[in-house]
């Protein structure tokens, strides 16, 4: 049931560049995705005539160090599934899991480093909602999150970033590992674009429509996603920027297959 945040962060979860001491950035962002197509064990099928979810987000860093950072993120979701059949439809909205961690980098490529790599480690809070569905508003379950990351300037107009990690929560979530994998490049000044792919795969876990998800719910679903998204950050002025991403999902396990969005105004000091 990963929250759309979760999936179509920009670079991952963890970015390997951080922000300098003493400077750092407080964005917000609108997340929208739609589908008619849930991605089941069995296959593909359309239980619902439409599926949408909006989710609200701020987010924010801070550099403690010059390797050390600090970061934080609150959502705020919705989401309206209309079912096929004519019944009548159904949602929910609420506070989305928070997350609050940290970052440390452990090579620069600017002190003759071969790459930038970083760690990051970062609490996972339980959000307000009931997980009752896929793709909900949350995992259901507070936990923490591991990744580490690396980052290569091939030349000063491109940059590669990679990263791996895993969570784990309580309350039955299986642990889940991603990765992923972006490629940036400025063509202004005052522009860039990225293209990146993002892949999510739960240990374990339960399928929907069998015995053990009878038992234990959408907290224990085995979910995997896999997407794509292409991107953008225009700089409006010196430290105003209007970012933006267009994706899809379009494979996965327990979780809904289908298009997003994503548009923000991050505000750098």
């Amino acid at each position: 049931m990963a929250t759309l945040f979760t999936n179509c962060a920009k670079a991952g979860e963890f970015t390997p560049y951080l922000p300098p001491p003493g400077g750092g950035s407080v964005e917000f962002n609108f997340v929208h995705q739609n589908s008619q197509t849930g991605l089941f064990a069995q296959g593909s099928a359309r239980p619902w005539r439409r599926f949408e979810q909006n989710a609200y987000q701020l987010s924010g860093n801070y550099g403690i160090s010059d390797k050390l950072a600090i970061d934080a993120r609150i959502t705020y979701s919705d989401t309206d599934f209309v079912p096929n059949g004519g019944g009548p439809g159904s949602g929910q909205n609420g506070l989305s899991d928070t997350q609050i961690g940290v970052r440390y980098r452990l090579l620069d490529e600017l002190e003759n480093a071969p790459v930038t790599l970083t760690v990051g480690l970062s609490g996972i809070v339980r959000g307000l909602y009931t997980p009752t569905s896929i793709d909900t508003l949350g995992e259901g379950g507070s936990g923490a999150q591991f990744g580490v990351s690396i980052g290569k300037l091939v030349t000063p107009k491109l940059a590669l970033v990679a990263e791996i990690g895993g969570r784990a929560r309580l309350n039955n979530v299986p642990e889940e590992f991603f990765y992923s994998a972006e490629a940036a490049y400025t063509i202004h000044p005052r522009f860039s674009a990225w293209v990146g792919v993002t892949v999510s795969n739960s240990v374990g876990g339960v399928d929907i429509g069998t015995s053990g998800f009878a038992a234990r719910g959408f907290p224990a679903l085995n979910e995997d996603v896999k997407l794509w998204q292409l991107g953008g950050d225009l700089s409006l002025t010196k430290r105003l920027s209007l970012t933006g991403s267009y994706g899809r999902k379009f494979a996965g396990r327990n979780t809904v297959e289908g298009p997003f969005f994503r548009t923000g105004l991050r505000l750098s000091f």
